[in-house]
């Protein structure tokens, strides 16, 4: 039971955006809940249940479980200054923030993804995103990337 008032008080955190210690009195103390949050974190369980539900939902779609296709992109986002480290400026979107860096499969469902400094220009910071499709995602052949993108080395994208 106590497990189930974690994952909702975690889904709680990442949709109200509060901190830990202000979560509502109808969930267990927030020690507990980033107790088993970090537990959860530190074996990829977000992860491979993303995985898990990605495939699921392909296959209910009638197409294979690994896609063939992906695309990847940015999307720059405010960061207070206690944000912590690793904020940075996008002199593109005129945001001093952080960047998320994600790949998605046609559907639009999540493949791989990279938080960092809005700093970072694409061509750089794409490798890092790139090496978690590795082994994951059998059946890729193809990415789709906008002009960010063109000063990869040949072969990476």
């Amino acid at each position: 039971m106590i497990l189930a008032n974690c994952s909702g008080a975690a889904l709680y955190l990442v949709k109200s955006g509060c901190q830990w210690q202000m979560l509502p009195d109808e969930f267990p103390p927030w020690q507990t809940v980033y107790y088993h949050f970090r537990k959860w974190r530190q074996l990829n369980l977000l992860r491979r249940l993303c995985d898990r539900i990605r495939k699921a939902a392909r296959v209910a779609a009638g197409r294979d479980p690994s896609p063939g296709a992906g695309v990847i992109d940015t999307q720059s986002a405010r960061a207070e200054r206690r944000g912590g480290p690793g904020r940075g400026r996008d002199p593109n979107k005129q945001v001093s923030g952080r960047k998320r860096r994600v790949i998605v499969d046609t559907m639009g469902l999540l493949l791989a993804d990279v938080s960092h400094s809005a700093n970072e220009n694409d061509a750089q910071s794409a490798p890092p995103v790139l090496n978690q499709l590795f082994g994951k995602v059998p059946r890729l052949k193809v990415i789709f990337a906008d002009n960010g993108y063109k000063r990869l080395p040949d072969g990476l994208l």
